[in-house]
């Protein structure tokens, strides 16, 4: 019994640290609402919103290990588009997110 309790904690305790390994902190654009980028599509106003999915993708497909995908500055933005219209309330980080596990 007393070897099983000693599991769970190690089990527990790893678990804590790898959730905290994966916390980051996100900086400009990336905290923008799905909403506000689709209000700033229709007003032509997005593309500081753009550049920063444009330069979060290529971090990633520096960074990653498997090679994403080739694709055009316009797909993902259509891509972002279809991602955020269907998720108004999730941040831009999170479609960035989702996009690059897309193009993996």
């Amino acid at each position: 019994m007393k070897g099983i309790n000693t599991g769970l904690v190690v089990a527990l305790l790893w678990l804590g640290v790898a959730s905290q390994a994966n916390a980051y902190t996100v900086y400009g654009q990336g905290t923008a609402t799905c909403g506000t980028w689709i209000k700033e599509r229709k007003q032509d106003g997005y593309k500081d919103m753009e550049y920063w999915i444009l330069g979060y993708i290529s971090a990633a497909g520096f960074y990653e290990t498997d090679k994403l995908k080739k694709s055009d500055v316009h797909s993902f933005s259509v891509w972002i588009d279809n991602y955020c219209q269907k998720n108004p309330l999730a941040q831009i980080i999170d479609g960035a997110q989702a996009l690059v596990r897309a193009l993996k």
